[in-house]
């Protein structure tokens, strides 16, 4: 089996055991499918192989969007199955060697091969051309028009593009919001005063120690 296809059926495989939570992979299912369908359009065989990447990758990008662990179960299941069918099907395809025709046999002629007629040296060293002259040409100078530069933008005017429109209402959004802020650590940090992403911008250490000119006791 491809690399990738391989390595879609452990994660399939590791998400199950974990009971269908999308933490089988660093960022989701959804972000796995991301880069593992370039792989796999790579590593297809044929066109049931392509079909079967394009389902599998619209199945994955739902993934995270599934109420409950049963919906889940079955999307997964589903791929698992694909997964063996593809198995099964590559696995018969590489079994069946290919038909070689038999090499064709050339056949030789009983009438020997008579031998190139050698003519006199004084007669092959007459017939050879005399060199010609080598013509020192001097090379050509082609002058090519540089286009001018782009004018320089001044600050003002990349601070206007690269402006961003605020948004008060998401920053108003419960902390929960940000990617890998669970339930507990929700808790944590509503005990220190930041519930929404606004008072997390300002939650601001209380004191801050600089280590690194610290010396060890040995070289005290």
């Amino acid at each position: 089996m491809a690399q990738a296809f391989k390595r879609l059926e452990r994660v399939l495989d590791l998400e199950a055991k974990q009971g269908y939570e999308n933490k089988a992979v660093v960022g989701g299912i959804q972000q796995f499918a991301i880069y593992w369908v370039e792989q796999a359009r790579q590593e297809a065989v044929d066109e049931a192989d392509r079909a079967f990447v394009e389902q599998v990758a619209d199945v994955l990008a739902e993934y995270g969007r599934l109420p409950g662990t049963e919906a889940r179960s079955k999307s997964l299941s589903m791929l698992q199955s694909g997964l063996a069918r593809r198995r099964d099907r590559v696995g018969e395809q590489k079994l069946t060697p290919p038909t070689r025709r038999p090499p064709r046999t050339e056949r030789k002629s009983a009438r020997p091969e008579r031998s190139p007629r050698q003519e006199p040296v004084s007669q092959v060293e007459w017939l050879k051309p005399e060199p010609e002259p080598v013509v020192e040409m001097e090379p050509e100078v082609v002058e090519v028009a540089l286009p001018e530069p782009p004018p320089l933008m001044d600050e003002a005017e990349i601070l206007e593009e690269t402006a961003v429109s605020p948004d008060p209402e998401g920053l108003r959004q419960s902390v929960t919001a940000i990617k890998g802020v669970g339930p507990q650590i929700a808790q944590k940090l509503e005990r220190l005063g930041s519930a929404t992403i606004w008072e997390l911008l300002y939650l601001l250490p209380r004191r801050y120690d600089d280590y690194t000119s610290m010396k060890p006791i040995n070289r005290l």
